[in-house]
């Protein structure tokens, strides 16, 4: 272990982690946005701090005191981050803090009038951020941009706390935009692969930035117009009028069409059991880089399991997968799959040996 990943390391304190709430915006929040807005960047800073003062350990009091430390700048913003770090341990503020202050250290500068400068500081960037991901339990720049271990990556990624998954979001997609400022479209490429699969709740853009990567290594002509299909979707576990166990391994697969094609929208799409959201355990993503019109651009194995065991008896499980791009009042772009399934308390689901193998997984 390096001496930097000791250190962030043992930064970490002990104890549960809490997953705070999402953020709820008051009128006294969008007071002191309309002050930045209006560039009054020191009257917002003050406001924040005030929000963040009166609403500690919440939700809003992080988050206003993280706008605070930003329209402060970034020198007067360093205690300010320092600070969410005392008061929001083992939280997704937290962690935001520490990216801050790691950008703070490593400013990116122009390209145009300093390019060796802003590469030789990114690289520097890199070097400490990769032992900070893994200090959280995120997988390492190594692990992120081979595509031998990606899949192995998000299953890792998916295993933390929601909360630390919230956090490290911002991490790799930072990760992505410093290989995007070394002009290294290949772990460009790579990153975004990744978080395709690991952060399908976060990440919209992801076959867009996989396909502008792909444009950038001459790969993948640019498109200029979009085309608009509905999603195959095949439900390959359990079919309909199964018998399963409490706890099913629901699998399926879903494409859509050639790279002209919009690809499937996971942040919009969704799993439900007798009408209650369940999440995506894990995702796998292939991509035909050879262009071929008439086949699926991208092929995505997904995999989603109760949390708590089903009640015996009938069960209905709707699939929706949406496109990118797609509105209801449009003819194409959504495919609804609904079957039922019977649960046994005895019961033992089936392997599938052959949804694991999956030959030629890019």
């Amino acid at each position: 272990m390096s001496a930097l990943l000791v250190l962030f390391a043992s930064a970490q304190p002990s104890g549960p982690i809490r997953r705070y709430e999402p953020l709820r915006h008051t009128p006294a929040w969008w007071e002191a946005d309309k002050k930045a807005h209006y560039g009054k960047y020191a009257e917002a800073a003050q406001a924040f701090l005030a929000i963040a003062e009166q609403n500690k350990g919440t939700t809003l009091g992080a988050e206003a005191a993280f706008e605070a430390a930003f329209w402060s700048g970034r020198g007067k913003g360093v205690p300010i981050y320092e600070q969410i770090i005392h008061d929001y341990p083992r939280s997704r503020f937290e962690m935001h803090s520490r990216l801050a202050l790691l950008q703070i250290k490593y400013p990116t500068g122009s390209r145009r009038t300093d390019l060796e400068g802003v590469k030789a500081r990114t690289r520097g960037y890199l070097l400490e951020v990769d032992p900070l991901v893994q200090s959280y339990g995120g997988p390492s720049l190594r692990a992120v941009t081979s595509a031998r271990q990606r899949e192995r990556a998000a299953s890792q990624l998916r295993a933390l706390h929601p909360e630390y998954i919230e956090g490290l979001y911002a991490y790799y997609q930072d990760i992505r935009g410093a290989y995007m400022q070394l002009d290294d479209q290949r772990n460009v490429l790579e990153v975004a692969k990744f978080l395709r699969v690991a952060f399908p709740e976060y990440y919209t853009g992801a076959t867009g930035d996989i396909e502008n990567a792909l444009i950038a290594l001459g790969v993948l002509p640019r498109v200029s117009d979009s085309q608009m299909a509905s999603p195959d979707v095949r439900l390959r576990y359990p079919r309909e009028g199964a018998v399963v166990s409490p706890r099913p391994k629901i699998r399926l697969e879903t494409s859509v069409g050639d790279y002209r094609f919009n690809q499937v929208d996971l942040q919009r799409s969704k799993l439900t059991i007798d009408g209650q959201s369940l999440p995506f355990n894990r995702i796998r993503a292939k991509y035909d880089q050879a262009l071929r019109l008439g086949r699926p651009f991208e092929k995505l194995r997904i995999e989603a399991q109760p949390a708590q065991p089903l009640a015996p008896g009938t069960h209905t499980l709707q699939l929706e997968f949406i496109v990118g791009g797609y509105q209801p009042e449009y003819s194409a772009g959504k495919t609804i799959l609904t079957r039922t399934f019977k649960v046994r308390q005895d019961c033992r689901d089936n392997d599938d040996d052959e949804w694991e193998r999956w030959e030629g997984e890019d």
